[in-house]
């Protein structure tokens, strides 16, 4: 359990969207779990905070969505996965490789790279799921999601994420504003002022909390707040165990338990072990090995 939350609201008299995100706890589970050094934290904080994000954005209650950040850099490939109402996961392939120690937390742009691709794919429970793809921007992840947004949703946005340690706490932000059709010039000019000031908003966000934080900043912009939902860290992957072995093949199946007693599989996602033995096999596929 975390106390992770997402605030989300309208301001400037409902021309834009506002969401305000605290990912710090999911984000230090994640750091135990993976072994982050500091530049692979940077980046999985700001990858969970987008997929809190797009989580309490699918319309479909059944929904499930996958975003994978591909920079062709160190880190090599970014995963988050999630549910709707704030269920969300993640890794980095090469998320505790000795190199990467020589990158600080400020090199992200370095560690993630910048010639490759921003995918979202979302399973909306229909016949084919949803792929949005768009060549990454910058490699810091904020403007590569503001590009993808705009480029491959059409959503007009701006993009804060940013993740520190303040006061020996882990801080893993992110605030993003979209907005709304007829929006005007002024509205947008405030928001950008608003923006320019992200850091300053996040200490406001570690010292008082996201909603006062919005408060500070935005009640007197119009401003209304409509929901404040929680977040977590989820995995299902035990659910999912018999759907997982049975992908792998009966084939591959008989292969392994030549040299094994058992079918070990380790989530990348939570590090669990998965572990099916033969009888448990034979039931599943209704066959002897």
């Amino acid at each position: 359990m975390t106390d992770d939350i997402i605030l989300r609201g309208l301001v400037l008299d409902k021309q834009a969207r506002i969401a305000i995100i605290d990912t710090s706890d999911i984000l230090c589970y994640a750091t135990k779990v993976h072994n982050l050094v500091p530049v692979a934290q940077n980046a999985m904080g700001r990858a969970l905070t987008i997929g809190a994000y797009i989580s309490y954005n699918m319309k479909n209650e059944l929904g499930r969505f996958n975003v994978i950040i591909d920079g062709g850099g160190p880190l090599g490939k970014i995963y988050v996965a999630g549910e709707n109402l704030g269920k969300i996961k993640g890794y980095i392939e090469n998320s505790d490789k000795p190199k990467l120690k020589q990158y600080s937390s400020e090199k992200l742009k370095d560690a993630v790279g910048h010639k490759g691709f921003f995918t979202v794919i979302k399973d909306m429970g229909l016949k084919e799921p949803y792929v949005g793809r768009t060549e990454l921007a910058s490699g810091n992840i904020s403007d590569d999601f503001a590009f993808y947004l705009f480029s491959s949703e059409g959503i007009r946005c701006a993009v804060g994420l940013d993740v520190f340690t303040y006061q020996n706490r882990l801080c893993s932000y992110g605030i993003i504003c979209e907005a709304m059709p007829g929006v005007s010039d002024e509205a947008i000019f405030i928001l950008e002022d608003i923006m320019s000031r992200f850091r300053e908003i996040c200490l406001k966000i570690a010292n008082l909390g996201v909603e006062e934080a919005f408060n500070y900043y935005f009640k007197h912009f119009g401003a209304e707040s409509l929901s404040i939902d929680k977040l977590e860290y989820f995995c299902n992957c035990e659910s999912r165990g018999e759907e997982i072995i049975k992908s792998i093949g009966e084939n591959e199946i008989s292969d392994i338990l030549r040299n094994k007693p058992e079918v070990e599989i380790l989530c990348d996602y939570c590090g669990k072990h998965i572990v099916y033995n033969k009888d448990m096999l034979e039931i599943l596929f209704n066959r002897s090995f």
